[in-house]
């Protein structure tokens, strides 16, 4: 019997599809994987990363700079544009990598089409290290992705913002990403917030930069009201953003990677700021010389 070509959805809401074999026939799904973040599916949530960027960069080298000072103007633009196309530069880079096991890619084996997916089973042998579809041994900390069907080195998260799995190959720019974004927030937020205070303290300067902007006065309280909608939004994501940097600035010191966190927790493990990281990574080594 023939089997069915591969029909993957162009936006997904949830990646519970990807976790058993129900939703897919195995043979055309275990011969399928996704290379990289620029690969249908994209996740809803990649996609409102994108929209949400694209307006936070908008609306503030379009309008928000030009209510700064005079002297602070140009040194900011070029300041904040630089920091702008390092995200951009660091984004592009850990969508576009391929951060599958180097083992995986060199030895090139035929994969294992017919394998069947179990929900809260996972793909390579706890014991042999041998992942399942792609017939090859694996390093530890390798973890077969089950939405993007591959073995990732050194698996860190699949990163619903990001449309791809993090490893390896692009942790270090996934980090550039949260320090760079989080300097970016928070200059959108302040210079939002600078704009709407003009509306109270220096008006006469808030209608003349509206006027450049052929904003009519009576648009004044609305503009303002925007802008200080604008910074709430910021700040918003801000905090979300320096929560999810502190967060990996310390699995990063303890030399831990997300999934293993989350297993440790499963496990009633201790929480983040409780573990030792020197006992921590003495067991990492016993792991890694009898793996």
């Amino acid at each position: 019997m023939q089997t069915k070509p591969l029909k993957l959805p162009l936006v997904v809401f949830s990646y519970s599809m990807f976790f058993s074999t129900g939703h897919f026939e195995p043979e055309a799904f275990n011969a399928w994987y996704k290379r990289n973040g620029l690969e249908r599916p994209f996740h809803i949530y990649f996609v409102l990363h994108i929209v949400f960027w694209l307006l936070f960069v908008g609306v503030f080298f379009g309008f928000c700079v030009w209510f700064l000072p005079l002297k602070l103007q140009y040194p900011v633009l070029v300041s904040l544009g630089i920091i702008t196309v390092a995200e951009c530069i660091c984004t592009i880079y850990t969508v576009s990598v391929d951060p599958q096991d180097t083992n995986v890619i060199l030895k090139k084996q035929p994969r294992n089409i017919h394998y069947i997916k179990h929900l809260g089973v996972p793909v390579i042998d706890q014991e042999t290290h041998i992942c399942q579809v792609c017939n090859v041994k694996v390093g530890t900390q390798t973890k077969h992705c089950k939405p993007c069907n591959k073995c990732v080195e050194v698996f860190d998260h699949h990163c619903e913002l990001l449309s791809t799995c993090i490893g390896r190959k692009n942790y270090h720019t996934f980090l550039g990403i949260l320090v760079l974004g989080n300097l970016a927030l928070l200059s959108f937020g302040a210079s939002g917030l600078y704009g709407f205070s003009l509306y109270f303290y220096n008006h006469q300067d808030f209608l003349t930069q509206l006027e450049a902007f052929s904003i009519p006065q009576e648009a004044a309280k609305g503009t303002a009201a925007g802008l200080f909608l604008y910074s709430c939004l910021c700040i918003g994501f801000l905090g979300g953003l320096l929560n999810l940097l502190i967060f990996h600035l310390r699995i990063c010191y303890i030399g831990m990677t997300t999934i293993a966190y989350l297993d440790s927790r499963h496990a009633r493990g201790p929480p983040l700021w409780h573990i030792n990281t020197k006992e921590y990574r003495k067991s990492q080594k016993e792991i890694e010389k009898y793996a």
